[in-house]
């Protein structure tokens, strides 16, 4: 599976999201997922796909996507 079907596969984004912020929430740390997070949304060209990945991740997660297209855990 390509990082980007990964991206936007809903269901395994909110599978692992949840399981990987009970764990990482507020530490700081990397992960192979972050960073395949990070390099999706950085490499895609798709401007509304980028958007909406964001918004996901900031409203239903918690994390934000800095100016350097890497992710802040709150």
């Amino acid at each position: 599976m390509s990082t980007l079907s990964f991206l936007y596969n809903e269901d395994k984004i909110d599978k692992k999201l949840n399981k990987f912020r009970h764990e990482f929430n507020n530490l700081g740390l990397k992960s192979d997922l972050i960073e395949e997070i990070e390099e999706a949304i950085k490499t895609t060209t798709d401007r509304s796909k980028r958007i909406k990945a964001k918004l996901k991740l900031k409203s239903e997660y918690g994390f934000a996507i800095n100016h350097h297209h890497e992710l802040d855990i709150w």
